[in-house]
């Protein structure tokens, strides 16, 4: 299951960040569990298979809009959603230092 595994390192990933840079914010994703201290995954996601390029557009451009959906409404842009890759694709930019364009990918 490598969605399991992804979930389990980037988590891992994203602790180690957060004690390090903004204890505080670490505080936002703590759960009273006796199984864990902090969740940062939603629980049972389902995994999506990439089967063809159509597909994976489609899910990158849900990725990108859900942030302007109604129910959120966290920006008025794509772009402009700091944890969001849309910004990478649509201006170019890489705030993270890790984004690769997908039809660059081996």
């Amino acid at each position: 299951m490598p969605h399991a595994s992804f979930s389990k390192f980037t988590a891992h990933e994203f602790l180690k960040k957060l004690r390090k840079e903004d204890p505080t914010l670490l505080n936002e994703f703590n759960v009273d569990n006796i199984t864990r201290k902090y969740h940062l995954w939603q629980r049972n996601s389902l995994p999506f298979e990439l089967t063809n390029e159509e597909t994976l557009l489609h899910k990158l451009h849900y990725i990108h809009n859900n942030p302007l959906q109604k129910h959120w409404r966290l920006v008025d842009a794509p772009e402009k959603y700091r944890y969001s890759s849309a910004e990478f694709y649509y201006e170019g930019m890489d705030r993270f230092k890790i984004l690769t364009h997908w039809n660059e990918r081996e």
